[in-house]
């Protein structure tokens, strides 16, 4: 049997070799048609239970039709004669799947038979959540590696919430438990069974609680009507219970928890968590204030000010100083320390009635801070030579930098800068 190569070379064949070929040959269309059908007739191998709530049960299973593990979430049998069950489940399946983003689980399939019930499969996530029993705040704070690695996932939580709600979606059920972490760093945020259209529908019409009262904020647990301002909330509750050890509103009872969650009252994280980083701290307040008002106005500018907190960014305040001005003199206690954007700055000081130059600052250059390291008066005097753009660092600022080290570190910084002080003074 003549076969031919993509030149049309002649090759030959031996009767064995085209046994071979005649046995690996692919199925026909019919064949391939009937394979498919057999599958979808009896589509799913459930396995095991993976995890239960209040609405239904997580089984692993063998999706025969994709030829994939799934996961498969089956209605509760007890809720398939309740309506509202019923329909709440359906919601979820139908609004996981209308949200396709890289940290929302994606939903392959919803159906009903006699032997499942009432079922939607979803992708497998192998991994963890953030969910952990109760307990005290870590002694000495997290490492710094643990903290960024926290926040690295919180942003990508962040980043499904701003494309939900750019879709007029909430989640209104935002908590550890609903954050999965893949065993190869994947983040998905689950369990959207509480998520409602902001626009179309902002409050139950019900008048009732939809949500897990330890986390959400003052609005929902009054049933109020709700906006993306509502899930900032819970990021930052989430990010409370990370540092702190429990939910922010966690109560013995639920009706304890219930009026903490109304009230808006819990313990301050610099209490709750006294090691979370002070910066950390300011943004995890800011995210959990009492009024929608004072909070970040969107989750996409929640990630932005995390973002910048895990580089290590500082938008520090700007000021256009013109030429002759004196910035620092000799003796005083200052507060701030500068780095030199542009321009051109003197360091000076007075021997006597002689006024020496010491060094010109050029941009880049950063003066000031050794006092405040040292807690010392200062030991020199500076001038703007040029207009100058300068960058203040407040006291406050670089303390709360110093408080972000390991303790070591900010030890030896300071040691060092009174070492300087005492060696300029001489």
């Amino acid at each position: 049997m003549p076969i031919f190569d993509d030149d049309d070379d002649l090759l030959s064949l031996d009767t064995g070799m085209l046994s071979e070929l005649l046995e690996e040959a692919p199925p026909s269309v019919e064949e391939t048609l009937a394979d498919l059908a057999a599958a979808r007739s009896k589509r799913l191998s459930m396995g095991e239970a993976i995890a239960r709530g209040g609405m239904g049960t997580v089984h692993l299973a063998v999706d025969h039709l994709l030829q994939q593990k799934v996961a498969v979430k089956v209605l509760h049998r007890n809720l398939e004669v309740n309506a509202e069950s019923v329909q709440r489940f359906v919601h979820e399946a139908r609004i996981t799947a209308s949200l396709p983003h890289p940290n929302i689980v994606p939903v392959y399939d919803i159906g009903h038979d006699a032997e499942l019930g009432l079922y939607f499969t979803m992708k497998l996530i192998e991994g963890r959540t953030l969910s952990r029993p109760v307990q005290p705040p870590p002694q000495g704070g997290m490492a710094s590696g643990q903290v960024a690695e926290l926040l690295d996932i919180v942003i990508r939580v962040c980043d499904a919430l701003a494309f939900s709600h750019s879709n007029g979606i909430l989640h209104c059920d935002l908590k550890p438990s609903n954050i999965m972490v893949g065993d190869f760093g994947q983040v998905y945020l689950m369990d959207w069974g509480m998520a409602r259209n902001y626009r179309e529908d902002p409050a139950p019409a019900d008048g009732r609680i939809y949500g897990t009262v330890g986390y959400m904020a003052p609005e929902q647990a009054r049933s109020e009507p709700l906006d993306p301002r509502s899930d900032v909330f819970g990021v930052g509750a989430i990010l409370y219970d990370l540092f702190a050890g429990k939910a922010p509103f966690h109560r013995p009872l639920l009706e304890q928890s219930l009026y903490a969650a109304l009230s808006s009252k819990r313990l301050p994280i610099s209490e709750a968590a006294p090691h979370c980083p002070p910066r950390l701290q300011a943004i995890i307040e800011k995210a959990m204030a009492p009024d929608p008002a004072d909070r970040f106005t969107s989750a996409t500018e929640l990630r932005t000010v995390l973002a910048r907190h895990l580089r290590g960014k500082m938008d520090f305040p700007r000021r256009l100083v013109p030429a002759g001005v004196q910035l620092i003199t000799e003796g005083e206690w200052g507060d701030a320390a500068y780095i030199l954007v542009s321009g051109q700055c003197e360091v000076f000081r007075f021997f006597g009635d002689e006024r020496r130059t010491l060094r010109i600052l050029e941009p880049g250059s950063i003066f000031g801070e050794t006092a405040i390291l040292a807690r010392s008066q200062r030991t020199a005097n500076v001038i703007t030579h040029q207009d100058c753009v300068l960058l203040e660092v407040t006291r406050a600022v670089l303390e709360a930098e110093l408080n972000e080290m390991k303790p070591w570190m900010g030890v030896l910084l300071k040691t060092l800068a009174r070492y300087f002080h005492e060696h300029e003074t001489r």
